[in-house]
């Protein structure tokens, strides 16, 4: 690791208190917003990046970051809703302009505060930007889910999805145990 990733991750702690107070701030006022809109949500959740994670990813694209600034998925916030119609009703919510003034120099528009719009990005290019928050939201999600699918079969040994079957499945409910 060069000397400027090191003063990136140094940077980092120094600053990760803070990002940890954003988050419940950016947390809370999300809450708020969807609340006062009459919006019944399934979660909220944040996160700050790992400090292994930040240093992964610097020495996988290190050259790409001058400082801390240039990172923009140090602090991420997912709003999961039961119905995609909610999901566009959050994100106009954002878009509308209800960030604070004191949260706005994270982010003010959709583009900014969503953290899998990179992603999306990475992918689509700028076609990105003009996604509709359901559809980042959607992306999100379908993301958890692979993510926990990989998790699942890894742990149980199977490494492909082909592999998984519905005796590999333990249904939490009622409802579920019919389906399989």
């Amino acid at each position: 690791m060069n000397a400027k990733d090191r003063m990136i991750l140094a940077e980092f702690r120094e600053q990760r208190p803070a990002f940890t107070a954003l988050g419940d701030t950016v947390h809370n006022l999300l809450a708020t917003l969807v609340k006062n809109a009459g919006i019944d949500l399934l979660s909220i959740e944040h996160r700050v990046k790992a400090e292994d994670s930040l240093k992964g990813k610097l020495e996988r694209k290190g050259d790409r970051y001058r400082s801390l600034d240039d990172l923009t998925d140090i602090l991420g916030a997912r709003v999961i809703c039961f119905f995609n119609d909610d999901v566009d009703a959050v994100g106009k919510l954002i878009a509308s302009g209800n960030v604070p003034a004191h949260l706005q120099k994270y982010g003010t528009t959709v583009q900014e505060i969503f953290a899998d719009l990179p992603d999306l990005r990475a992918i689509y290019g700028v076609e990105a930007d003009n996604f509709a928050p359901g559809a980042i939201g959607v992306f999100s999600y379908l993301r958890k889910v692979n993510f926990g699918l990989q998790h699942f079969a890894a742990l149980n040994r199977k490494f492909d999805l082909k592999l998984v079957d519905k005796t590999d499945l333990i249904p939490l409910t009622g409802a579920a145990k019919e389906l399989l």
